[in-house]
């Protein structure tokens, strides 16, 4: 590998020599390689089929307290990694690549390294509410102004590592930076709407979602409605009131 990587088994079986150490590995377990790391693999029940995710340096440095290096070791899948492991591949799926994807994968990284070393997740983070308040509303502020800056982007701007930007804002707003990205980018797309605007998938891409089915799908999610009814439902004029006046003979029955 040039880079480091996230390496994780969804079906099958074999086994790894890292520094001559025979290691096997299941679906219960993951593992991180590095840069240049050589390594022997065999396949003593046949194939398998696995998923590896490359990061970069930078990544893992901020989540594991500087240093990018989480170990060769591996990792025991528990519950809540099971879970992180089924929403990112899940939000992966759908196409959210700069929102969903981002902040699971940060979450499934800090667990992971937690279980190592849980000092160098924990290393930097915000100790008073004060910075905590801080880190949330600069967060928002930057979100306000450009609503397609990634976790990563937000993290480095604000001077904190993405999972602790993740939790503090989580905790405060009550709901992720995914979220919160996604509320302010429907608003403006159906303020766009509103307005008159006709091209779908040049909206999508200027509001920073993958495509014309993304936006689609997340502007349904949160209003209910495909982009498509909501405009003809903008644009449609709405009915005159018809208010019938009584004639003279029904005048003088009411009385």
């Amino acid at each position: 590998m040039s880079c480091h990587a996230l390496v994780f088994l969804q079906q099958g079986l074999y086994t790894r020599r890292v520094g001559g150490v025979d290691q096997v590995v299941d679906t219960t377990t993951a593992y991180f390689e590095r840069p240049g790391m050589e390594q022997q693999v065999s396949h003593p029940r046949g194939g398998d089929i696995c998923t590896t995710i490359a990061l970069s340096d930078d990544l893992l440095a901020s989540i594991a307290g500087g240093d990018p290096d989480p170990g060769p070791d591996l990792a025991m899948i528990d519950p809540r990694v099971a879970v992180g492991l089924g929403l990112l591949m899940r939000s992966a799926r759908g196409g959210d690549v700069g929102g969903d994807v981002t902040e699971r994968l940060v979450t499934l990284l800090a667990l992971l390294i937690t279980q190592r070393a849980p000092g160098r997740v924990a290393a930097g983070r915000p100790s008073t509410i004060r910075d905590r308040r801080r880190i949330v509303d600069e967060t928002r502020l930057l979100l306000n102004s450009s609503p397609t800056l990634s976790l990563i982007d937000l993290a480095a701007a604000v001077g904190y590592s993405p999972h602790h930007l993740s939790r503090v804002f989580k905790d405060l707003i009550g709901t992720s930076v995914s979220r919160y990205r996604n509320l302010l980018r429907v608003r403006e797309a159906v303020a766009r709407l509103d307005d008159g605007h006709d091209d779908l998938s040049g909206l999508a891409a200027e509001l920073g979602f993958a495509d014309h089915a993304h936006l689609t799908r997340t502007v349904g999610a949160l209003t209910g409605f495909a982009p498509s009814v909501l405009r003809r439902a903008l644009r449609k004029e709405p009915s005159p009131t018809v208010r019938q006046v009584p004639s003279p003979s029904q005048q003088r029955d009411a009385r």
